[in-house]
């Protein structure tokens, strides 16, 4: 049961958004207030949040979740630019949980460590080299994890909610990129080849997990109009989530149908509306996930190093008559201009930052 009544603007906003994930606008969504705006202030780890001096810690230290609380950590969620406004743009004002732990990862198994020079943290591969005769092909998630992420998650519910819409927690890791972080890439991609059939076995048990995450978040997080906000702040009519394989950049087109493909419709299949994260340097990625029945959003971030965007809209109208599309960047006024103007309207959602 809702637990706040919608005002009008907000209403037609949430319609807007459904329209988006249907690819029924009139108009595309171009929102100036770029989630990574947004965000940008919890992808942050200086100060005293783990300890005042980093190196002290020293690097390969070990994280563990009693060293994390939401309690301590929250004066990074008391930045908010919006005020009193549950919108901000074309989106909803959302909250997520703390960013510079990688939660799913963890939840899977890896110890994090500490790295000084970069001060952040990094997960390590545990997964031993006879993996495929062991039980659950010696996977072992780490379930208290997943507990500390639930903790910031009601926090977030308890102190910020209604003013602020939560979502579940951003770097949502796919099952690709959980099974780098877990058996290591050397032993991932050697294992396409030797032992096919318990590598897909593992990456549906890794579907799984994600599964779990999103489901056992989405359970803390009040609904919105009967659905819930993404990290974008897109509101949805039913369950969210959000897919990303940034690994999959190393594998080619053959091996991510093999492989990936069966443990990402496993995810689909679970969650009403998801949007599936790529980036613009690697533009055949974008167009291999647009095949995923049942996806309904595509994202594309925009890299430093990329094709022009003139090159990339073929590509981009392509994936628009299958699929809605995120494009997420900065951007010129004219080059926001020629989006629109080139690009099947439609389904179409500008993340954007202006420049001169």
């Amino acid at each position: 049961m809702d637990k706040i009544i919608l005002s009008d603007e907000e209403k037609e906003l949430a319609k807007r958004h459904k329209d988006f994930w249907n690819h029924n606008l009139k108009k595309p969504i171009i929102n100036y207030y770029s989630l990574w705006r947004r965000i940008n202030h919890l992808i942050n780890l200086s100060g005293d949040i783990l300890h005042p001096d980093w190196t002290v810690l020293g690097d390969g230290t070990k994280i563990e979740p009693g060293m994390l609380s939401p309690k301590r950590h929250h004066c990074y969620y008391e930045y908010n630019e919006f005020k009193d406004s549950r919108i901000c743009g074309q989106v909803f004002n959302t909250i997520i949980p703390w960013t510079m732990i990688t939660w799913l990862p963890a939840i899977a198994g890896c110890n994090l460590a500490v790295s000084v020079k970069g001060q952040t943290i990094w997960p390590q591969h545990y997964i031993a080299g006879d993996w495929y005769l062991k039980d659950s092909l010696g996977l072992v998630p780490n379930w208290q994890w997943l507990d500390k992420l639930k903790e910031f998650t009601s926090f977030l519910v308890e102190k910020y909610f209604p003013q602020r819409f939560v979502s579940i927690e951003m770097f949502s890791r796919g099952p690709g990129d959980l099974l780098i972080n877990t058996l290591g890439p050397e032993q991932a991609y050697f294992a396409m080849h030797d032992r096919p059939d318990e590598l897909k076995e593992l990456l549906l048990l890794l579907a799984d997990i994600h599964i779990k995450w999103s489901y056992e978040q989405l359970e803390l997080i009040l609904t919105v109009n009967g659905g819930y906000c993404n990290q974008w702040g897109i509101w949805a009519p039913g369950k969210v989530t959000r897919i990303q394989e940034d690994f999959a950049v190393n594998i080619s087109e053959k091996h991510f149908k093999e492989f990936l493909a069966p443990a990402e419709m496993k995810i689909i299949a679970a969650s009403e509306y998801q949007v599936f994260h790529t980036h613009s340097g690697i533009p055949e990625y974008a167009q291999w996930v647009s095949e995923l029945e049942g996806l309904k959003v595509v994202e594309v971030t925009m890299d430093p190093v990329s094709a022009p965007i003139e090159d990339l809209i073929p590509l981009w109208n392509r994936i628009l008559k299958k699929k809605s599309l995120i494009i997420s960047g900065t951007f010129t006024e004219s080059q926001i201009e020629l989006l629109v103007c080139r690009l099947d309207n439609s389904g179409l959602f500008l993340d954007v930052e202006v420049k001169n």
